[in-house]
Protein backbone atom coordinates (compact mmCIF):
# COMPACT_ATOMS: atom_id res chain seq x y z
CA UNK A 1 0.00 0.00 0.00
CA UNK A 2 1.75 3.16 -0.60
CA UNK A 3 1.96 5.67 2.03
CA UNK A 4 2.87 9.27 2.73
CA UNK A 5 5.25 9.96 5.80
CA UNK A 6 6.05 13.23 6.85
CA UNK A 7 8.75 13.91 9.17
CA UNK A 8 9.09 17.15 11.09
CA UNK A 9 10.61 17.76 14.22
CA UNK A 10 10.34 21.15 17.13
CA UNK A 11 13.74 21.41 17.40
CA UNK A 12 15.65 23.13 14.33
CA UNK A 13 18.49 25.65 15.44
CA UNK A 14 18.17 28.06 12.84
CA UNK A 15 13.81 28.41 13.46
CA UNK A 16 12.90 26.68 16.34
CA UNK A 17 9.37 25.47 16.46
CA UNK A 18 8.63 26.57 13.17
CA UNK A 19 6.01 23.45 12.14
CA UNK A 20 3.86 25.26 14.59
CA UNK A 21 4.45 29.32 12.94
CA UNK A 22 0.94 30.41 11.33
CA UNK A 23 0.70 30.69 7.60
CA UNK A 24 -2.26 32.35 5.97
CA UNK A 25 -4.84 31.29 9.01
CA UNK A 26 -2.83 27.46 9.83
CA UNK A 27 0.53 26.37 10.67
CA UNK A 28 2.94 25.43 8.36
CA UNK A 29 2.67 21.59 9.66
CA UNK A 30 -1.19 21.82 9.28
CA UNK A 31 -0.28 22.74 5.28
CA UNK A 32 1.98 20.25 5.00
CA UNK A 33 -0.18 17.56 6.32
CA UNK A 34 -4.23 18.81 4.18
CA UNK A 35 -1.91 18.50 1.19
CA UNK A 36 -0.66 15.02 1.43
CA UNK A 37 -4.15 14.33 2.77
CA UNK A 38 -5.91 15.92 -0.55
CA UNK A 39 -3.86 13.12 -2.61
CA UNK A 40 -6.19 10.12 -0.77
CA UNK A 41 -3.47 8.20 -0.05
CA UNK A 42 -2.38 7.32 4.04
CA UNK A 43 -0.59 9.31 5.98
CA UNK A 44 1.66 9.36 8.57
CA UNK A 45 3.88 12.28 10.64
CA UNK A 46 6.73 11.06 12.00
CA UNK A 47 7.94 12.86 14.83
CA UNK A 48 10.40 12.67 17.67
CA UNK A 49 9.77 10.69 20.75
CA UNK A 50 7.69 13.40 23.35
CA UNK A 51 6.73 15.63 21.14
CA UNK A 52 3.68 13.46 19.74
CA UNK A 53 1.15 15.52 21.92
CA UNK A 54 2.01 18.58 20.67
CA UNK A 55 1.36 17.93 17.20
CA UNK A 56 -1.80 16.20 18.13
CA UNK A 57 -2.79 18.94 19.74
CA UNK A 58 -2.45 21.36 16.79
CA UNK A 59 -3.95 18.87 14.10
CA UNK A 60 -6.37 17.63 16.13
CA UNK A 61 -9.20 15.26 14.28
CA UNK A 62 -7.45 15.26 11.37
CA UNK A 63 -6.85 11.32 9.73
CA UNK A 64 -3.06 11.56 10.12
CA UNK A 65 -1.76 9.11 12.97
CA UNK A 66 1.36 10.39 14.72
CA UNK A 67 4.40 8.58 15.32
CA UNK A 68 7.31 9.16 17.67
CA UNK A 69 10.61 7.45 17.10
CA UNK A 70 14.21 8.06 17.15
CA UNK A 71 15.51 11.85 17.97
CA UNK A 72 17.92 12.31 15.29
CA UNK A 73 18.01 8.70 13.55
CA UNK A 74 14.85 9.63 11.41
CA UNK A 75 15.45 6.75 8.88
CA UNK A 76 15.01 4.27 11.68
CA UNK A 77 11.70 6.39 12.57
CA UNK A 78 10.70 5.78 8.57
CA UNK A 79 11.41 2.18 8.54
CA UNK A 80 9.15 1.62 12.03
CA UNK A 81 6.68 3.82 10.27
CA UNK A 82 6.49 1.84 7.43
CA UNK A 83 6.49 -1.78 8.82
CA UNK A 84 3.77 -0.83 11.22
CA UNK A 85 1.67 0.76 8.36
CA UNK A 86 2.29 -1.45 5.99
CA UNK A 87 3.63 0.89 3.26
CA UNK A 88 4.91 0.17 0.28
CA UNK A 89 6.33 2.34 -1.55
CA UNK A 90 6.55 4.95 0.88
CA UNK A 91 6.48 8.62 -0.09
CA UNK A 92 8.88 11.07 1.81
CA UNK A 93 7.32 14.04 2.56
CA UNK A 94 9.30 17.09 5.36
CA UNK A 95 7.49 18.81 7.54
CA UNK A 96 8.90 22.01 6.32
CA UNK A 97 7.27 22.34 2.82
CA UNK A 98 3.80 23.89 3.39
CA UNK A 99 3.17 24.31 -0.22
CA UNK A 100 4.04 20.65 -1.21
CA UNK A 101 2.21 20.15 -4.82
CA UNK A 102 -0.26 17.12 -4.28
CA UNK A 103 -0.85 16.67 -8.10
CA UNK A 104 3.11 15.78 -8.37
CA UNK A 105 2.56 13.55 -6.07
CA UNK A 106 0.17 11.38 -7.47
CA UNK A 107 1.85 11.89 -10.95
CA UNK A 108 4.77 10.57 -9.30
CA UNK A 109 3.29 7.90 -7.56
CA UNK A 110 1.67 6.84 -10.60
CA UNK A 111 4.98 7.14 -12.28
CA UNK A 112 6.62 4.42 -9.81
CA UNK A 113 8.39 1.50 -10.97
CA UNK A 114 10.13 0.69 -8.19
CA UNK A 115 13.79 1.25 -6.69
CA UNK A 116 13.75 5.13 -6.16
CA UNK A 117 12.03 8.32 -8.03
CA UNK A 118 12.63 11.73 -7.17
CA UNK A 119 12.55 14.97 -8.55
CA UNK A 120 15.38 16.46 -6.41
CA UNK A 121 17.65 14.12 -7.58
CA UNK A 122 20.40 13.44 -8.70
CA UNK A 123 18.94 16.44 -11.15
CA UNK A 124 16.22 19.00 -9.40
CA UNK A 125 13.57 19.26 -11.81
CA UNK A 126 11.48 21.68 -9.38
CA UNK A 127 12.43 24.24 -6.60
CA UNK A 128 13.14 23.77 -3.23
CA UNK A 129 10.44 22.86 -1.07
CA UNK A 130 8.27 21.10 -3.51
CA UNK A 131 11.07 18.16 -2.77
CA UNK A 132 9.54 14.35 -3.38
CA UNK A 133 11.28 11.18 -2.69
CA UNK A 134 9.41 8.05 -3.59
CA UNK A 135 11.38 4.45 -2.84
CA UNK A 136 9.86 0.91 -1.93
CA UNK A 137 10.74 -1.05 1.03
CA UNK A 138 13.39 -3.58 -0.13
CA UNK A 139 14.95 -0.37 -0.73
CA UNK A 140 14.32 1.40 2.83
CA UNK A 141 15.11 -1.75 4.53
CA UNK A 142 18.67 -2.08 2.42
CA UNK A 143 19.49 1.61 3.83
CA UNK A 144 17.95 0.84 7.06
CA UNK A 145 20.72 -2.58 7.16
CA UNK A 146 23.95 -0.80 5.26
CA UNK A 147 24.17 2.46 7.20
CA UNK A 148 24.97 0.83 10.71
CA UNK A 149 28.15 1.51 11.96
CA UNK A 150 29.74 -1.42 11.54
CA UNK A 151 28.88 -2.11 7.65
CA UNK A 152 30.85 -0.09 4.77
CA UNK A 153 30.34 3.13 6.53
CA UNK A 154 32.30 5.30 9.70
CA UNK A 155 29.83 6.81 12.15
CA UNK A 156 29.90 9.88 10.85
CA UNK A 157 28.83 8.89 7.17
CA UNK A 158 26.18 6.50 9.24
CA UNK A 159 24.60 9.66 11.41
CA UNK A 160 24.64 11.69 8.14
CA UNK A 161 22.59 9.15 6.24
CA UNK A 162 20.18 8.34 8.96
CA UNK A 163 19.74 11.23 9.59
CA UNK A 164 19.09 12.20 5.99
CA UNK A 165 17.55 9.40 5.24
CA UNK A 166 17.99 9.12 1.40
CA UNK A 167 21.72 9.50 0.92
CA UNK A 168 22.34 5.85 0.81
CA UNK A 169 19.95 5.22 -2.32
CA UNK A 170 21.93 8.49 -4.21
CA UNK A 171 25.04 5.91 -4.83
CA UNK A 172 23.24 2.74 -4.97
CA UNK A 173 20.50 3.42 -7.44
CA UNK A 174 20.94 3.98 -11.01
CA UNK A 175 21.76 7.80 -11.57
CA UNK A 176 18.55 8.28 -14.13
CA UNK A 177 15.63 7.57 -11.10
CA UNK A 178 14.31 11.15 -11.07
CA UNK A 179 11.03 12.45 -12.44
CA UNK A 180 11.58 15.26 -14.85
CA UNK A 181 9.18 17.81 -13.81
CA UNK A 182 9.96 21.97 -14.66
CA UNK A 183 13.44 23.12 -16.24
CA UNK A 184 16.06 24.11 -14.02
CA UNK A 185 17.45 26.47 -12.93
CA UNK A 186 15.68 28.12 -9.91
CA UNK A 187 16.00 31.34 -8.00
CA UNK A 188 16.38 31.51 -4.22
CA UNK A 189 13.49 33.49 -4.29
CA UNK A 190 11.78 30.44 -5.45
CA UNK A 191 12.23 28.23 -2.48
CA UNK A 192 9.64 27.59 -0.49
CA UNK A 193 11.80 25.38 2.07
CA UNK A 194 11.35 26.93 5.56
CA UNK A 195 14.59 26.81 7.02
CA UNK A 196 14.79 30.61 8.27
CA UNK A 197 13.20 33.11 9.48
CA UNK A 198 13.58 34.93 5.92
CA UNK A 199 12.21 31.87 4.07
CA UNK A 200 8.87 31.77 6.35
CA UNK A 201 8.52 35.55 5.45
CA UNK A 202 8.81 34.73 1.97
CA UNK A 203 6.51 31.74 1.62
CA UNK A 204 3.97 33.82 3.91
CA UNK A 205 4.26 36.51 0.91
CA UNK A 206 3.64 34.14 -1.55
CA UNK A 207 0.32 32.68 0.22
CA UNK A 208 -1.07 36.38 0.82
CA UNK A 209 -0.35 37.34 -2.58
CA UNK A 210 -1.40 34.12 -4.39
CA UNK A 211 1.61 34.16 -6.20
CA UNK A 212 3.65 31.18 -7.08
CA UNK A 213 6.42 31.91 -9.78
CA UNK A 214 7.01 28.96 -10.84
CA UNK A 215 3.67 28.27 -12.36
CA UNK A 216 3.77 31.65 -14.42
Amino acid sequence: MTGIIIQSRLGSTRLPRKAFLFLGGKTIIEWVVDRCLETGFPVVLAVPEDEGQEYKDVLRERCCPIFEGHPTDVLDRYYEVAKAFNFDPIVRITGDCPLVDLNMIKAMVKEFKGGYLSNCHPIRTVPKGLDIEIFDFIQLNNAYKYTKPGYDCDSATSHYQREHVTPYFYINIDEDHYCKTYSPPFPASWSTCIDTQEDYERVKAMIEEGKYPWLN
